[in-house]
C-alpha cells in the first residue's frame, strides 16, 4: 500500500495536502499552471513564505523542492520550480491512473444540525416567470448539494397568501369580472394583476377597496379572504405543476395566513413589544405605526418625509412583509422560539406521482418540519437590505446566533436578449439590449412558456418526447447556473440550445456519447483492467480533471455555490471530447487489448464524475438521442 496506506479518503488533494502537513505546510492553494510544459499542477506556498519573511518567492521555491522531494508521493515523477515562485508537481501516469480506480468520491458531512432551505416562495398571484425560475433552479440545486453531504435538510416554500399582491388580484377579479374558465388561473391573473396597477394609480377608491381586502385578508373573515383562498390554492398548484418539470420538489408549503389563524404573528408582535424591539409612534409621519427604530426622520421635503425607521405595523393595524418574517423565523417553522407549534396536514404534491408534502394550511396535526439550528433563504439580490432588517430584529430580540444563523443566499436578476423575447412572442419594446422581467407591468415571459418553447424546437431537430423534456430541463437549468448567481443573466434561446460549446445540451451529449460507447463495448468491459506503459496527454489530461471532481465538490458544497459545479461539469465534458475525438486513440480502430480497456475504463469514469455532478445541477441526460 505504500504512501496511500495512511490516508482513509484517498483522493488526489487529501494525499498531497497530507504529504505537504508532514512538512507543516496546511490548507495551501494549487493552481493550474498555464502551459503543460511548467507541470500538472502549481503550488503557491512560495509566495506566502516570502510576505511573511522577504525573501526571493524563486528562491524559497527552490528551497522548498529541495526539503519536500526526499519523501514525495509516487504518484509525482517530478518537481520544477518556474517564475515567478511557482512549485509545480509532474506527476506519474500510471499512477494517477491507479489513483482513478479507487479515488473515494464520498463527501464529508458538513453540519450534524438540522437546516432549512427556503426558496422559490413566489406570490400565489400569477404564473411564474424566468426570474422566478432562477431562484427555484438554484435553491434546488443547493438543495443537492446539501443532500449529497448527509445533511438533515428541509426544503420549504414560503407562501405570502395574504399580502398585497394577492389583494391586487382579488380586486382585479371584483373590478373586471372575467371568466375563469376561458384561460388557465395564474395566466389571466398574470394578465388582470398588470390591468389593475394602472387602474389603482388613477383611483382611490380601488385604493380604498384593497385595503379592505388586505384588512379581510389578515383577519381571515369576509368574502375576498374566501376567495382568495380558492385562488391562491389554484395557483399555487399550477407553479408547484410547472416547477415540477424542472423535477424540483418541496417538502413543506409554509402560508403565512397560517401563521395568522394559529396566532404566531400575534404572539411574535407582543414579544416585540415586551422587549422594546419596536415602539408605537404617537406623532411624526408614522404617527400610529409600530416601528423597529432605525435613527428617526432623516430628510423632510416638499414632496415627502423620509424616516430611517422602519415600519412593522402601519397605523390601520396591518403587519407588513418584514413583521411577518419575523414571525416565520421565530415560529416552528424554522427556529422555534415562539412556542406554539404550527399545525399541518400531508398532502400530494402537485406534478409528482405518489410524492406528499406537509401544507400548514388547513393543518390539523403536529409534523416533524423547522425547529433548524441554521436557515438558508434564495432570495435576490435586492431584497438584502430586508434581510440585513430581519437579522437586525433578530439580535435586537436577545438572539444573536439565530441573526448569524440566518443566511442571505443572495442571487441577480434574469433578463432576455430581444432575439428570444420575440422568438418566445414578446409584443413589447424590443429596442432595449435586455427585457427585464416586471410582473406588474405585465412584462416577462412565463417560465412554462419557456420551457415549452425549448422543448418544442428540441422536437423539431428528431427527439423524443422523452428525449426532449431531458434536454430542455438541461438547456434551461444549465444557462441558469453556470452564470455566478451574484451576477445577471441574459438568457438567449439560441445559446441554450447548442449541442456544442457551452451549453446543457452539449453536456447531454457527451453523456450520450459515452452510453453508445460503453453499450458498443460492453463485453470488453468484463474483462480484467490493466494500466498501459505508456498514457497519451489527453488521457492524462482527462484523468486529472476526473481526479478533481471531490475537491470541486467539497468546495462548492462549503460556499453553496452550483456555479462551481457547471464550471467543473463544462470543462470534463471538453476534455472526454478531446479524447474521444483524437484521431490516435479511437477505441474502435484500437488493436492493443490493454490500451483499448483502458480506454474503455476512462470512458466509465468519466460518464460517473459527469453524471454525478450533472445529478448536483438537477440535470439528467437521457442514454439516447
Amino acid at each position: 500500500m505504500g504512501f496511500f496506506a495512511n490516508f482513509k479518503k484517498m483522493t488526489l488533494f487529501s494525499i498531497l495536502q497530507n504529504w505537504l502537513k508532514k512538512h507543516g505546510f496546511s490548507k495551501e492553494d494549487f493552481v493550474i499552471p498555464p502551459e503543460p510544459h511548467f507541470g500538472d499542477l502549481g503550488l503557491t506556498v512560495a509566495f506566502r513564505l516570502a510576505k511573511e519573511n522577504g525573501e526571493s518567492p524563486i528562491k524559497l521555491a527552490h528551497a522548498l523542492k529541495e526539503k519536500l522531494i526526499s519523501d514525495k508521493p509516487r504518484l509525482i515523477s517530478e518537481l520544477k520550480v518556474s517564475q515567478p515562485g511557482y512549485l509545480n508537481l509532474v506527476f506519474d501516469q500510471r499512477e494517477l491512473a491507479r489513483l482513478l480506480k479507487r479515488q473515494d468520491f464520498s463527501l464529508k458531512k458538513l453540519f450534524s444540525e438540522k437546516i432549512v432551505l427556503e426558496h422559490t416562495s413566489v406570490n400565489p398571484n400569477k404564473a411564474l416567470h424566468i426570474g422566478h425560475l432562477r431562484n427555484a433552479i438554484l435553491g434546488d440545486s443547493i438543495a443537492r448539494l446539501l443532500r449529497k453531504s448527509d445533511v438533515n435538510l428541509e426544503v420549504q416554500n414560503y407562501i405570502d397568501d395574504t399580502g398585497v399582491q394577492v389583494a391586487d388580484v382579488i380586486l382585479a377579479l371584483e373590478v373586471y369580472k372575467p371568466s375563469l374558465k376561458k384561460k388557465r388561473l395564474d395566466y389571466l391573473t398574470w394578465d388582470l394583476y398588470s390591468l389593475i396597477q394602472k387602474d389603482l394609480q388613477r383611483s382611490e377608491a380601488l385604493k380604498k377597496r384593497r385595503d379592505e381586502i388586505l384588512k379581510e385578508l389578515e383577519t381571515r373573515k369576509g368574502q375576498a379572504a374566501r376567495k382568495a383562498l380558492q385562488i391562491t390554492k389554484k395557483i399555487v398548484e399550477l407553479q408547484l405543476k410547472t416547477l415540477a418539470k424542472f423535477d424540483i420538489a418541496y417538502d413543506v408549503l409554509i402560508w403565512e395566513s397560517s401563521l395568522l389563524e394559529e396566532g404566531i404573528w400575534q404572539k411574535t408582535f407582543e414579544v416585540l413589544k415586551k422587549r422594546g424591539v419596536i415602539k408605537l409612534e404617537k406623532t411624526g409621519p408614522n404617527k400610529g405605526a409600530w416601528i423597529l427604530p432605525f435613527g428617526g426622520v432623516k430628510e423632510i421635503t416638499e414632496e415627502k418625509i423620509i424616516s430611517a425607521d422602519k415600519i412593522l405595523v402601519k397605523s390601520n393595524g396591518l403587519a407588513t412583509y418584514l413583521a411577518k418574517d419575523i414571525a416565520y423565523h421565530l415560529s416552528s417553522a424554522k427556529f422555534a422560539k415562539i412556542a406554539d407549534p404550527i399545525h399541518f396536514r400531508l398532502v400530494p404534491h402537485p406534478g409528482f406521482k405518489g410524492r406528499e408534502l406537509w401544507s400548514s394550511r388547513d393543518g390539523k396535526e403536529l409534523a416533524p418540519v423547522g425547529r433548524a439550528k441554521r436557515v438558508y433563504t434564495v432570495i435576490d439580490l435586492r431584497q438584502h437590505y430586508l434581510q440585513t432588517l430581519l437579522k437586525e430584529a433578530l439580535e435586537r430580540l436577545g438572539y444573536p446566533e439565530l441573526a448569524r444563523n440566518t443566511v442571505h443566499l443572495a442571487y441577480e436578476i434574469v433578463s432576455l436578449s430581444p432575439k428570444t423575447a420575440q422568438a418566445l412572442g414578446f409584443k413589447g419594446d424590443l429596442e432595449k439590449k435586455t427585457l427585464k422581467m416586471s410582473g406588474r407591468e405585465g412584462i416577462g415571459v412565463k417560465a412554462e412558456d419557456l420551457f415549452e418553447a425549448v422543448k418544442r424546437k428540441i422536437l423539431k431537430e428528431g427527439a423524443s418526447p422523452k428525449e426532449a423534456t431531458a434536454l430542455a430541463n438541461a438547456a434551461i437549468r444549465y444557462q441558469m447556473l453556470k452564470v455566478s448567481p451574484k451576477s445577471p443573466i441574459v438568457f438567449d434561446l439560441e445559446e441554450a440550445l447548442k449541442t456544442t460549446g457551452d451549453s446543457g445540451v452539449y453536456l447531454c451529449y457527451s453523456c450520450v456519447r459515452a452510453e453508445a460507447i460503453l453499450r458498443r463495448f460492453a463485453r470488453i468491459r468484463k474483462k480484467k483492467l490493466l494500466f498501459p506503459q505508456k498514457i497519451s496527454e489527453l488521457e492524462k489530461k482527462l484523468i486529472l480533471k476526473i481526479l478533481f471532481w471531490p475537491k470541486i465538490l467539497e468546495e462548492a458544497t462549503a460556499e453553496l455555490n452550483p456555479t462551481k459545479i457547471s464550471r467543473f461539469a463544462y470543462e470534463l465534458a471538453v476534455a472526454f471530447n478531446q479524447f474521444y475525438e483524437a484521431p490516435n486513440l479511437l477505441i474502435r480502430s484500437e488493436k492493443n487489448k490493454i490500451n483499448k480497456r483502458f480506454r474503455i475504463f476512462l470512458v466509465e469514469s468519466f460518464l460517473k464524475t459527469q453524471k454525478e455532478a450533472l445529478e448536483l445541477l438537477g440535470i439528467f441526460p437521457p442514454k439516447k438521442i
